[in-house]
């Protein structure tokens, strides 16, 4: 036997995950004495694959001092009002990062909240070198309100914000699909993290991972569990875990 190993390098290697699965015939669909053992159909494993997708473009490219930004309206928009104002937003952020000798990176969703819609977006922009004020994304949304904090950039800020911008009831992919045809919009300069899968031929894993020297184990993201799909016969078992590199410490200057 063997399984499928695949790794997930972010940051210039920073952070490593690995994620093995394994592919197991079964006779019932759920097992009792499973551990660990989630029900999947299409559609959830969809969404949890674009909420990952999201989180690793997260980790990738945004950082502690970026900018989170909620834009709203004074004036309800139509779906399509706020798709064009959205889109002028973007263009009018690309030309004032331009002016300053820089290229912009950001992250934008647009939710519809209830029935009667009350539309806004949200946007992650980074920030780098540039010293954008709040007042500045202000006097580039001129059709209501702005709201700002700083991102945070961690593993978990990541997970959260990912899980909280991909959500059925409100994402306007889900809400508006004739008009929204993506989850979110992004700039086109955003880096994919590097990902390599491989086949290991041997019959299983270790359940506690052997770690490469330079890196330590995130205790909290160890994961040895158990997919089952509703709509087949087939039990996949999985590990997940996530490791990151020991900070080296500056050597001293000799003098």
């Amino acid at each position: 036997m063997a399984y499928k190993q695949k790794i997930v390098s972010i940051q210039q290697g920073n952070i490593v995950e690995v994620t093995k699965t394994q592919r197991l015939p079964v006779k019932n669909k759920i097992r009792n004495n499973r551990q660990n053992v989630t029900t999947l159909v299409q559609s959830e494993l969809n969404n949890k694959n674009a909420i990952n997708n999201l989180r690793l473009l997260l980790l990738e490219n945004f950082t502690a001092e970026d900018l989170y930004c909620t834009l709203t309206y004074k004036n309800e928009p139509t779906p399509a009002e706020a798709k064009k104002e959205l889109a002028n937003f973007r263009q009018h952020l690309q030309r004032f990062y331009k002016k300053l000798g820089a290229e912009v990176k950001y992250i934008s969703i647009t939710e519809c909240l209830t029935k009667k819609q009350r539309i806004h977006h949200h946007i992650i922009i980074h920030v780098d070198n540039i010293r954008i004020k709040l007042s500045d994304i202000k006097s580039l949304w001129l059709n209501g309100w702005v709201k700002a904090r700083v991102f945070g950039g961690t593993i978990e800020d990541c997970q959260r914000l990912a899980n909280y911008l991909v959500k059925k009831k409100r994402n306007a992919f889900f809400t508006q699909p004739h008009i929204y045809k993506k989850r979110w919009n992004s700039s086109k300069n955003l880096q994919k993290p590097q990902q390599t899968t491989a086949i290991i031929h041997h019959k299983t894993w270790r359940n506690e991972p052997k770690i490469k020297k330079g890196y330590y184990l995130d205790k909290d993201s160890l994961i040895n569990g158990y997919y089952i799909f509703e709509e087949g016969y087939y039990e996949y078992e999985y590990q997940f875990y996530r490791i990151i590199r020991l900070q080296q410490k500056e050597q001293p200057i000799k003098t």
